[in-house]
């Protein structure tokens, strides 16, 4: 039995793992020495070295891996498996550190489990200063419908360190998921389950967060997000809810700009143009704000400003029903890498607070839209 149960899933980490595993050591044996603790490391059957890195590293706390097998990969798989794991042994508290953060310290151990243990709280969310290039699935999509929908504003929902109480993970065991859910929507499943069964949620703010890119994955990561959560909206009859809300007013806005890879934008921007053209129809039947400029084979920057992009997520949520779910998520998706080109642009010279307004206003936005539709 354990009373602290602290997951690392994992695929293909080895060069990242071990700097992990050991700063979250010590952040246990600092903070929590009285309660008895494991590291565990849900792993997708990495081809790499991952699980010999991970029980090599230094540690105190005892570790153990879990080889969540090769049929199905994604984290969602491994997080199911980490909180299954605790339950087993009657943990008091989880909490969730992605296994390739660089500048995790120790600790963020305590912020995200301290609540939790002395405070009752159920869910622990990160707050990271990051690079204004990244978290687009986060700034474009979780965070402006979950403030629409839950009145919350939740600035990191699908972030990858979390803290969560045995009544939320319990819950999450036993709650429907979809295939999506075993992918990247375990994340956002996390955060609306609490909101959605009124928990009591608290925002820690962390410092800088610096990880692997994440723009190669941006497809996958926003398709598998809003695929879990339409289907969740759905669940609830497309109900909005009256959470009491808490402004966070600090900045979180990285100084320093790092740009993805231009082969990466340049081949990503192709992708977009090949949808367009092969979607034209079905986009512009389902939203009547793309003209046909939009459209136009010479129009080399398809891009959607933060207006257009607010009134296209709430038609999807207005139109959203169980038989267009796959064709809804994967539109929206697509259409979001164009309100990110236009993102970066508009963001390029402006500074941090500026981009941290047109963030939170792009999410008042939609609100207000939904409200007086």
């Amino acid at each position: 039995m354990f009373d602290l149960v602290i997951g690392i899933p994992s695929y293909n980490e080895e060069d990242s793992i071990k700097y992990v595993t050991e700063t979250i050591d010590r952040g246990l044996r600092k903070w929590f020495p009285e309660l008895k603790s494991v590291i565990v490391n849900a792993d997708n059957n990495s081809l790499d070295r991952t699980k010999d890195v991970f029980m090599s590293s230094s540690t105190i706390t005892k570790k153990v891996y879990l080889n969540t097998g090769k049929n199905v990969k994604g984290k969602g798989k491994n997080v199911l498996r980490i909180f299954k794991f605790a339950k087993l042994n009657k943990a008091k508290a989880v909490a969730l550190f992605d296994a390739d953060v660089k500048s995790i310290e120790s600790k963020w151990v305590y912020l995200l489990l301290s609540p939790i243990i002395k405070d009752k709280v159920d869910l622990v969310t990160p707050l990271y200063r990051r690079n204004r290039m990244e978290g687009n699935t986060t700034n474009h999509l979780m965070y402006p419908y979950l403030y629409a929908v839950y009145n919350k504003k939740i600035q990191q929902p699908i972030g990858g360190e979390f803290a969560l109480s045995k009544k939320l993970y319990k819950k999450i065991i036993v709650q429907k998921k979809w295939p999506s859910t075993y992918l990247y929507g375990i994340d956002v499943m996390i955060t609306v389950l609490a909101l959605k069964n009124k928990m009591t949620l608290k925002q820690q703010y962390l410092g800088r967060k610096m990880h692997k890119p994440s723009f190669p994955k941006q497809r996958k990561i926003s398709n598998t997000e809003l695929d879990t959560l339409f289907h969740i909206f759905l669940e609830s009859n497309k109900k909005t809810y009256k959470n009491k809300n808490t402004d966070i007013t600090m900045n979180l806005v990285d100084k320093e700009i790092i740009y993805p890879k231009k082969e990466w934008i340049k081949e990503s921007y192709h992708l977009t143009e090949e949808y367009l053209r092969k979607n034209k129809l079905k986009l512009q039947n389902n939203f009547k704000q793309l003209d046909k400029e939009f459209f136009r084979d010479d129009n080399y920057k398809k891009f959607i400003t933060s207006h257009i992009w607010t009134q296209i997520l709430a038609d999807a949520y207005k139109l959203l029903n169980k038989n267009n779910v796959s064709s809804l998520k994967e539109q929206i998706s697509e259409l979001l890498l164009c309100r990110i080109y236009k993102f970066w642009e508009d963001i390029e010279k402006m500074n941090l607070k500026e981009v941290d307004n047109e963030i939170q206003e792009q999410a008042k936005q939609l609100q207000k839209i939904l409200i007086n539709s």
